[in-house]
């Protein structure tokens, strides 16, 4: 801030040189580091004559003008606000002493660029202690009659930046009387990092400056996320908006380097950090599932997980998954989730294995501090011993579907795609086309509606959607079956089955694995389940009971006999799309016959329908260990009988954490909800 005192040598020379009358003194000037810095009592507030609000011209210049009384020139101090960008004022503003004790202050100013500028308040102290003058707006024109324009700008939401660090950067307009959307907007990339438009982040704000309310309207978010260090540049950007076009100047940025501890992730932010393995002992033929995972705010998506290392254990398979969007409250970058997932098997020979994961640092900048979570170990037993079947008996041979035959239609149900459905479209379509046609044509109806089935099945073609497998993850199963590696094959199609869990085929194929691996749960579950998903298939029926009888499972309950509910959707479709077809027809009474005759099949097909999915949805479990069953749902009451693991039951309902089951001898009680694994539920 620069200060100028009023000098008694300037006094009187100035005295001199006008009149005894008029006295020209220089005064202080000092520049406010902060728009806010003071904070005005209602009752310091000047008066002034002249207006708050001053119309010109870019270029011209305006002069305010202040009225103290009871003072004396050199008494007087004025302190100015940091000045808006496009205004300047006077170092040296003139005080005028009058005759009648009243001192007269002239700050004389210009606008050098177009648009509206708010000053801030000006402080001007006296013996009487500080006044404040009001807020000031200059409306500059770009030339005379012309609109005066908004200005555009980028700001950062948050500072310091850090290298890696996603922070929310608003392109918005400012100095605009009326709130408006804009017309269009240009913004270029920054090439030294990650820019992703967002929503969610950013508010409007008014402010009432002489009469006039102004706006700062938020056009445009983006998570900013820079690459490298030192100075980065956001290039200007265009705005347009009620036949104006403003120009946000470039935004430079400081981006400062992450502390040592916390550069090798290069996570920022605030994060909840875990790491979980799912058993202690690896059994033969089973894998070990490590699960790390950030839940926070931050830069998730680009930070980088702990590593992980181990011995005595072979790498099966890992995923990545997320589950973020823009942080609206805390304005750190993004907020969610990011997990890996890690499966592990036993190396041959191993009796012990151990998975080391590093430590996870981050830098939190709230508290400008480095958090750093400790390397976590876990060590896991391999016994070596004999599986449950009978190693004199010899493997029933089922034979795997090959991957082209998963990837065909009849392994999905219609009811769970979206296309099937648009079918039903086809029927009205071809009615109202034919109509059309024999209307405009004069066609005869059954020629027209020949043209409308051809034209209809051209427009709403048939052509399947098929969720998407992934052909190279079954294909390297394929080359662990090849090898006799059948329980790592397994483990490569249960991950598949994750993203499709009623996939009848995927399912027959994972029980057949698992009968040569002398998995009993997982052949019995999952060639139970390809039987329900395609009752149709008599080979997964077949192999279910062959596997039934390898594994020595008596008493199991038995499957139903239900026919797949696709077949009655297809025959709904048909009748659906006959009944427009008929309504084509000239005569009256066939018309009334044939669509008597359809409501009644409808009615059989739908019933059909009903009973089939009632009976491939009734539920069914598969006790996952030795459980007592007990009359009533409680753990203190007395048992009655125990199931054996791998006993299938029915379900017949659930209460808080019991499920009251029934089993394929007709035997009736509770057992614990985490005891059986549903049939149908994912892995």
């Amino acid at each position: 801030m620069l200060r100028y005192r009023v000098r008694v040598t300037c006094l009187r020379v100035f005295v001199l040189v006008l009149s005894a009358l008029v006295l020209l003194v220089p005064a202080t000037i000092v520049l406010a580091e902060d728009e806010n810095e003071w904070d005005i009592p209602e009752d310091r507030v000047l008066f002034l004559s002249g207006p708050t609000l001053y119309e010109v011209v870019r270029g011209e210049r305006f002069v305010i003008q202040l009225f103290l009384d009871r003072t004396e020139p050199e008494d007087v101090v004025l302190t100015l606000p940091t000045l808006p960008e496009g205004i300047d004022i006077s170092e040296v503003p003139v005080l005028i002493s009058r005759t009648d004790g009243v001192v007269e202050a002239r700050i004389e100013g210009v606008a050098r660029q177009a648009g509206r500028f708010v000053i801030d308040s000006i402080m001007v102290e006296t013996t009487t202690g500080p006044w404040f003058v009001p807020r000031i707006l200059v409306e500059a024109a770009p030339s005379p009659g012309a609109v005066v324009p908004f200005r555009a700008r980028w700001r950062a939401l948050r500072v310091p930046v850090y290298q890696g660090q996603s922070i929310p950067v608003v392109l918005e307009i400012t100095g605009i009387d009326s709130f408006t959307y804009p017309d269009g907007i240009s913004v270029r990339t920054p090439p030294t990092g990650l820019f992703e438009e967002v929503s969610g982040i950013g508010s409007v704000f008014s402010d009432f400056v002489a009469g006039i309310e102004l706006f700062e309207i938020p056009v445009a978010v983006f998570l900013f996320t820079p690459t490298t260090t030192g100075s980065v540049e956001i290039p200007s950007a265009e705005v347009e908006a009620l036949g104006v076009s403003a120009t946000a100047p470039a935004l430079s940025l400081d981006v400062q380097p992450l502390p040592d501890a916390a550069s090798d992730l290069g996570a920022i932010g605030s994060f909840t950090y875990s790491v979980e393995i799912d058993r202690d002992t690896l059994a033969p033929g089973e894998t070990a599932e490590v699960r790390i995972q950030v839940i926070g705010e931050g830069n998730i998506p680009v930070l980088d997980l702990p590593s992980l290392s181990a011995e005595g254990l072979l790498l099966v398979d890992q995923s990545e998954s997320d589950d973020v969007q823009p942080d609206t409250e805390t304005l750190l970058g993004y907020r969610g989730t990011r997990s890996r997932a890690i499966r592990l098997e036993a190396e041959e020979g191993s009796s012990r294995g151990t998975v080391r994961i590093e430590g996870f640092s981050y830098y939190d900048p709230s508290e400008d501090r480095v958090i750093t979570t400790p390397p976590r170990v876990f060590e896991l037993d391999i016994p070596l011993e004999g599986t449950v079947a009978d190693p004199g008996r010899e493997v029933p041979d089922l034979p795997l579907l090959s991957v082209d035959d998963l990837r065909q239609l009849r392994w999905y149900r219609l009811a769970e795609l979206q296309w099937p459905f648009f079918l039903f479209l086809l029927g009205p379509a071809i009615f109202a086309v034919a109509r059309l046609l024999s209307v405009r044509r004069k066609a005869p109806r059954s020629r027209a509606g020949l043209v409308a089935i051809v034209l209809s099945l051209i427009v709403l073609p048939s052509a399947t959607f098929l969720p998407g497998l992934n052909v190279h993850r079954l294909g390297r199963a394929v080359d662990l079956v090849e090898s006799g590696e059948y329980a790592v094959a397994g483990v490569l199609y249960d991950l598949e089955l994750q993203d499709h869990p009623n996939h009848a085929g995927l399912h027959y194929n994972r029980g057949v694995l698992a009968v040569r691996s002398d998995n009993p749960y997982a052949a019995i579950f999952h060639l139970r389940r390809a039987v329900r998903l395609a009752p149709e298939q008599r080979k997964f029926r077949e192999a279910s009971l062959l596997a039934r009888e390898y594994f020595q499972l008596p008493d199991q309950l038995g499957i139903p006999f239900g026919v797949r509910p696709d077949i009655f959707i297809l025959l709904l479709l048909a009748l659906w799309s006959a009944f427009w077809l008929v309504l084509l027809a000239r005569s009256a009474l066939p018309r009334s016959i044939s669509l008597v005759s359809m409501i009644m099949a409808a009615v059989i097909v739908g019933s059909g329908l009903a009973w089939s999915i009632h009976v491939a949805v009734r539920p069914e479990g598969i006790v996952r260990e030795e459980v007592t069953v007990r009359r009533i749902p409680d753990n203190s009451a007395e048992p009655w009988v125990q199931l054996d693991p791998v006993t299938t039951v029915q379900i017949e309902l659930s209460y808080e954490q019991f499920h009251l089951v029934r089993t394929g001898t007709g035997v009736t009680g509770w057992v614990p909800q985490n005891t059986v694994r549903r049939l149908g539920s994912n892995l």
